[in-house]
């Protein structure tokens, strides 16, 4: 079996997070003999050091190569990737400023603007690793910012099934946890790629919140959710 572990994201705090991937993901891999290819793609530019709703900020290098071997990492232009997006399709101002945020008005705007840009980043490293020429039988979706405190659980990985999709069992708000995901090659595309639809579902469905979103794309692809003990709280 051969994994791509793939981080998508901005950086933040990946050097405190890094240790408890290094001792219950890499390591876990390799004491059952599984290989494994880790890939990153990250941002830079003028938002990636802030923290979407707070006046919080991070200094972090993309430079990580003492950290973590990697197989491919690729740093884009946050600035660039915006100006390509038309913000009023996925946030709608009217809503925000008639009803605010909540559950039946809009996500603050730069939260929104921050969930465009994780979405886009988890749909260009998965590109990487099917680019890579290497077959691989599972992919590893991961923050970099998040912590892993409890060792990976094998089993439930070898045994899955095409459609099957393994979820941490905290921190699913109003949907399903969109920070850990583990699936196989013949479902991550419509994981990985649904910012290609975030605009339909913000015209149908509402205001584009992480979670709720996930579960929306889950169900609609008929994945079957395993949920795993799998913790995942963000390190600030």
């Amino acid at each position: 079996m051969r994994i791509a572990i793939c981080y998508w994201g901005v950086l933040r705090t990946f050097r405190i997070t890094f240790p408890s991937h290094k001792k219950n993901i890499l390591d876990i891999l390799r004491d059952f003999n599984i290989d494994f290819d880790i890939y990153m793609h990250t941002w830079k530019g003028s938002l990636v050091n802030k923290r979407g709703n707070s006046s919080q900020t991070y200094s972090f290098s993309t430079d990580v190569s003492d950290l973590v071997t990697l197989h491919k990492q690729k740093v884009d232009d946050q600035d660039e990737f915006l100006s390509t997006l038309q913000l009023d399709h996925y946030f709608y101002r009217d809503v925000y400023e008639k009803i605010g945020n909540c559950a039946n008005g809009e996500w603050l705007p730069e939260m929104v603007v921050y969930q465009l840009c994780s979405q886009e980043s988890q749909k260009r490293v998965v590109t990487m690793a099917f680019t890579s020429g290497i077959s691989y039988d599972r992919i590893i979706l991961l923050r970099p910012d998040i912590e892993i405190p409890r060792p990976l659980p094998i089993s439930p990985i070898l045994s899955m099934t095409p459609n099957v999709i393994i979820l941490p069992s905290d921190e699913h708000n109003d949907g399903y946890n969109d920070r850990f995901a583990i699936m196989c090659p013949q479902m991550v595309l419509y994981y990985s790629n649904r910012i290609d639809e975030a605009r339909e579902f913000r015209r149908i469905h509402g205001r584009l919140v992480g979670e709720k979103y996930v579960k929306y794309i889950l169900d609609k692809y008929k994945f079957t959710v395993k949920f795993e003990d799998i913790l995942s709280p963000i390190v600030r």
